[in-house]
């Protein structure tokens, strides 16, 4: 289960790479929160995952990568269908998005749409929730309601390995058994080694996230000005042509803008759109740059200088298992990433790093295995408990809010009361103002009207 059914480099990245670890010993389905045909990119034609988990029987689901824990269905929604879809769900009545919703979804309810709860579909009901490569530390940000349901996510899983030490922090503080391990796709050095970089490019990389955050111009004369790159060829990488991700209009946009600056210079935008061409590509540039997670650290196992650009999940990694690399780059500061980028040898320790992501996805595999063993009935006895414990967290948040209400609005009957007694006070004020000196009037309507401004 994962965002498989649109062109995203990581995702489709995560499809080739668990699919080899997976194939012999499982008969696997890559699926999606909603249908997309993939068969461009992956081979297949990617089916909606609600009409699967309540039609089939399923031993497990298996969810890879991306920040899956505070994702709605709205993003979802939107990075399949677009921004104008997107809106326009957004103006429908309650009713009306829910239909929509529902059909598009094959009929299925996510509480997490890339992490389908064993408890909630009949297909599902006794089968191993295993979440691996998985970034979740923004759940703590939600409301109380909504960490209630996913965190009673979580303990449905029966094995999680996350890629961050936000996620590990947080699931250490609810007391969720899991494992901090690199990402996945570090495998890459074991399952597809690759000789020294060959080409002379520098790979560039701007997401449409990074052209609003400090305007394609600014990007353009930074990368311009950078000595760094100077006499070298470029070339703009599109990780992802989804809704949202990367545009290959913009990507022309920066090269002509490039081109009027620097006249001849050797620039191209990269061709490559499925999964392996973009690995190669990222393998064989002379340095990367960009914002792409996954470009990042295909580069490291390639032995690639990189300089990441700023974003959260991007620095945070970055800070965790490639600390010597410049990321969190700006404008202003990439030429001197650059730079520190290009002079430094070091990659960390990639055969390492390649290593605990390979045991991560393996003892992954081998609590699904194990899990055939198990009673289903005591499988049912676990996911009812925490189903009952949710219930129970939910409705004492409810009874909460509910005596929240109550106080609330009695102060507020009070409050009412206290301003207009106030508001009669002033009016006396302003009637008495021409038997006063206007000292005393000044001191008058002061003090009121800070009990009125108090007091609302």
């Amino acid at each position: 289960m994962g965002a498989y059914e649109r062109d995203n480099f990581g995702d489709l990245l995560y499809v080739e790479v668990t699919r080899g670890y997976l194939a012999s010993a499982t008969d696997t389905t890559f699926a999606a929160p909603f249908a997309g045909d993939m068969t461009a990119e992956l081979g297949v034609d990617v089916p909606a995952a609600g009409p699967l988990l309540d039609a089939e029987h399923v031993d497990a689901i298996w969810t890879v990568g991306g920040e899956v824990g505070a994702t709605d269905i709205d993003y979802v929604y939107r990075t399949r269908f677009g921004q104008d879809a997107a809106t326009a769900l957004a103006a429908m009545s309650a009713d009306d998005r829910t239909t929509t919703l529902r059909r598009e979804l094959g009929g299925a309810v996510f509480d997490a749409p890339y992490v389908p709860r064993p408890s909630a579909h009949s297909g599902t009901l006794g089968a191993d929730l295993i979440l691996n490569s998985v970034g979740i530390g923004s759940i703590p940000h939600l409301s109380r309601a909504r960490r209630y349901v996913l965190e009673a996510v979580l303990r449905e899983a029966t094995y999680i390995s996350v890629r961050d030490p936000r996620s590990d922090a947080y699931l250490t503080r609810i007391g969720v058994p899991h494992r901090l391990a690199p990402d996945l796709i570090h495998t890459l050095a074991l399952n597809h080694p690759r000789p020294a970089a060959s080409g002379g490019w520098a790979l560039i990389h701007l997401s449409d996230h990074h052209l609003r955050e400090h305007t394609p111009d600014a990007w353009v004369r930074a990368i311009h000005a950078a000595s760094s790159l100077r006499g070298m060829p470029l070339r703009f990488f599109l990780a992802g042509t989804a809704p949202g991700h990367d545009s290959q209009a913009a990507a022309d946009r920066l090269r002509d803008a490039l081109l009027e600056l620097d006249h001849g210079r050797d620039i191209e935008i990269s061709t490559a759109r499925s999964t392996w061409p973009r690995v190669d590509e990222i393998a064989d540039s002379a340095v990367w740059i960009g914002g792409s997670l996954h470009g990042r650290i295909v580069a490291q196992v390639y032995r690639v200088p990189r300089a990441s650009l700023a974003k959260g999940k991007v620095d945070a990694y970055a800070e965790t298992w490639d600390a010597d690399m410049p990321s969190g780059v700006t404008p202003q500061t990439l030429d001197a990433a650059v730079t520190h980028a290009l002079g430094s040898a070091t990659h960390g320790d990639v055969d390492d790093l390649a290593e605990r992501a390979e045991r991560s996805i393996r003892d992954g595999l081998d609590a699904v295995l194990a899990g055939q063993a198990r009673s289903r009935d005591d499988r049912m006895r676990e996911l009812l408990a925490i189903r009952a414990a949710e219930a129970a967290d939910l409705h004492s948040w409810s009874a909460q809010l509910e005596t929240a209400y109550a106080h609330t609005k009695t102060e507020y009957v009070k409050a009412s009361a206290d301003r207009d007694a106030l508001r009669k006070e002033l009016d006396a004020v302003h009637e008495e103002a021409p038997a006063e000196p206007p000292s005393s009037i000044v001191g008058k309507l002061s003090r009121a009207y800070s009990s009125v401004r108090r007091k609302d």
